[in-house]
């Protein structure tokens, strides 16, 4: 449910950033009065956008996958590759998501904003900081899924063990 609120609030973001540009455009290139804000808000739309898309697109395992070898080993092994990646994953994320928190509070404390828009800078922050941790939600939840998928495997058969 979260996700996909998300996910569409990406989208209203995509949107909005495309009519930002089809804006600085018509302005620029019609009317021959350019505008800065556009590209400003262009950069922040795409941070916002990409940090609430990455849980949806790992719910749905729709990002980008370089699995050239990995067809090559055991399934069990793949399946401690792919335990191994999460948990790299989710700790890369935990620092990204502490880093954004500990910045958007300064910049807060401290009234930072963008130069042309005035966007209070610790606002869009914050946004990374949401996806980050509606992120690792989600690879905690995928984690405990691997680890039981694993358990699974290893635990012996009833039947194999009674010798029927």
């Amino acid at each position: 449910m979260l996700t996909r609120f998300l996910c569409w609030l990406a989208a209203i973001i995509v949107l909005l950033i495309t009519l930002s540009v089809v804006y600085g455009v018509v302005r620029r290139y019609i009317f021959v009065s350019p505008v800065g804000w556009p590209y400003e808000a262009i950069s922040y739309g795409l941070l916002g956008t990409v940090a609430l898309a990455l849980s949806c697109t790992q719910e749905k395992k729709m990002h980008v996958r370089v699995d050239l070898f990995l067809h090559l080993f055991p399934q069990l092994i793949r399946d401690i590759l792919e335990l191994v990646s999460l948990v790299v994953f989710l700790f890369s994320v935990v620092v990204i998501a502490w880093s954004a928190w500990e910045t958007s509070l300064i910049w807060f404390k401290e009234g930072v904003q963008a130069t042309i828009t005035r966007v209070h800078l610790g606002l869009v922050l914050a946004f990374l900081f949401a996806g980050a941790v509606v992120l690792c939600l989600k690879l905690s939840i995928q984690i405990v899924q691997s680890i039981k998928k694993l358990r699974m495997r290893s635990k012996p058969d009833r039947y194999e063990e009674s010798g029927r």
